[in-house]
């Protein structure tokens, strides 16, 4: 019988226009990353360490502890212990040194105030806190509180109740605020008449089994201490619920291994969590309690690629934790010294992934008279440069539907839906998307998405099938009820 195929090629890299890819992934995250090469973040790392760089930090009283974990286990971890330190402390930082991790304890408050059924988003804190019950605060919910948008004033706690206005307009614009993390951990306590510091235990650390992480003042021993102690001996008293965590980068690790599984939370809950609620006056975002910063430099094409993290300071120590939902990756940083944060991007270096999906999805499938040819090139997601079905040219077909041309000018992409194997396909002509809206920026392909079917099924859907160990073996276009083989 005839056949026809599928090939997977390895594109030069070509001056392509900028494309609009959807939100989210546009190729599945790296399958094996602890086969990374990762000796450059080592070495730049070293470099930081060794004092003979232009860094902004002084490595002869800094110590640092980093973990960066994939969805199933913790592929890389860098440690440095400066020389200069309180004696009270380890000898040598390992991943299990405990540090201060000051507001990233936030990101626990948040996730037990959404393990709590009594506790809605929508709900006022008024509710749940009485002394609240003032004009100034009818309208303060517990998600604005959660995102940062509630124009609850930043540290001035014991004013809290005397001062006349709010910082902004409740739910008006992002300022960052310790105190609305105070009301959040009181607001838990009244609604289930646990302790504050319990109820993160028997919700977060305890399931998770993080056996160095909590409230309560740490052996010394298993600490790293900067010069001056005061700072890791504070025991924060109405601050816990902001800042008054302790962890190591192991624990850490396994927290945001948590979050990349959705081990706390359902999925449909851990994906609404890893969303902006708030914008700056730049491209970052603001969460629960999220500072989302989108670089767009991790790519050949330049694209947004979402990180949410969280840092914390107090003197002496910062900590840092990132996630990045589109390479299922995270990141736990923890410093302690005269100087506190550093903390590279280069890692998430989105080349690898592109070389990931290509071994997985190269190869050559055949059936029938229909073809499809999917590329990587410098653009974001697969190309498809060539694509029939049952001897029709559908580049033109789709490119006649959407734009009223020929197909010699579309471009098209496939990117995963993060759903099993299933991609959709984008569409853009002369590097405008369909739709196109007044401004070139605006990039409005998340309009188009699912806008051709056939006898009810979707023509721009391509689903990967997978064989018994995980290997690619064929491919489904539902919407053409075409099923290819591979060769």
């Amino acid at each position: 019988m005839k056949t026809a195929h599928i090939s997977f090629i390895l594109a030069v890299p070509s001056l392509a226009l900028a494309r609009c890819p959807p939100t989210g992934p546009v190729l599945p995250p790296p399958s094996n990353l602890q086969s990374l090469d990762l000796s450059t973040l080592a070495n730049i790392l070293d470099g930081l360490s060794s004092g003979n760089n232009t860094s902004k930090w002084n490595s002869s009283t800094t110590s640092i502890s980093t973990e960066i974990t994939s969805a199933n286990s913790t592929f890389f971890t860098y440690n440095y212990t400066a020389p200069v330190r309180n004696e009270s402390g380890v000898g040598v930082v390992d991943n299990n040194t405990i540090f201060r991790v000051a507001s990233v304890t936030n990101v626990f408050t948040v996730l037990a105030v959404l393990l709590e059924n009594n506790v809605k988003m929508e709900d006022l804190v008024s509710e749940f806190i009485p002394e609240l019950n003032d004009p100034k605060w009818a309208e303060v919910s517990i998600g604005m509180l959660t995102s940062q948008i509630s124009g609850t004033p930043r540290d001035e706690f014991f004013n809290l109740l005397l001062q006349d206005d709010l910082s902004w307009q409740p739910g008006d614009r992002a300022a960052y605020s310790d105190i609305a993390y105070i009301l959040l951990g009181y607001a838990l306590e009244n609604t289930t008449g646990i302790p504050y510091t319990q109820l993160v235990s028997n919700k977060i650390t305890s399931p998770l089994k993080l056996q160095n992480t909590g409230f309560d003042l740490p052996s010394l021993s298993k600490a790293i201490v900067p010069v001056g102690l005061q700072w890791f001996t504070n025991g924060f008293d109405y601050y816990k619920a902001t800042a008054g965590l302790y962890s190591t980068t192991h624990d850490l690790s396994i927290f945001l291994r948590a979050i990349l599984n959705s081990t706390l939370l359902t999925p449909p809950q851990t994906r609404a969590w890893l969303k902006p609620h708030a914008f700056t006056s730049s491209t970052n975002a603001v969460g629960a309690p999220w500072e989302i910063y989108r670089p767009s430099s991790l790519t050949p094409t330049p694209r947004y690629i979402d990180h949410y993290t969280k840092q914390g300071n107090v003197p002496g120590y910062s900590a840092l934790i990132i996630v990045v939902p589109e390479y299922e990756v995270g990141v736990a940083i923890a410093v302690a010294g005269e100087d506190a944060y550093t903390a590279s991007i280069e890692l998430f270096n989105a080349v690898e992934a592109e070389l990931q999906a290509l071994a997985k999805y190269g190869g050559r499938y055949v059936s029938g008279n229909s073809s499809l040819e999917v590329t990587i090139d410098s653009g974001p997601g697969m190309k498809i440069p060539k694509w029939t079905n049952l001897g029709k040219d559908m580049l033109f077909a789709f490119d006649s539907i959407l734009f009223d041309g020929n197909g010699t000018m579309l471009d098209a992409r496939v990117y995963p839906v993060s759903e099993g194997e299933r991609w959709r396909t984008v569409f853009e002509e002369d590097g405008r998307e369909s739709g196109e809206a007044v401004t070139s920026t605006a990039c409005m392909t998340w309009e188009a998405v699912d806008q051709l079917r056939y006898a009810g099924l979707p023509c721009d859907e391509v689903n990967f099938q997978a064989g018994g160990r995980g290997e690619i073996v064929g491919v489904k276009i539902p919407g053409l009820r075409a099923h290819l083989y591979k060769d």
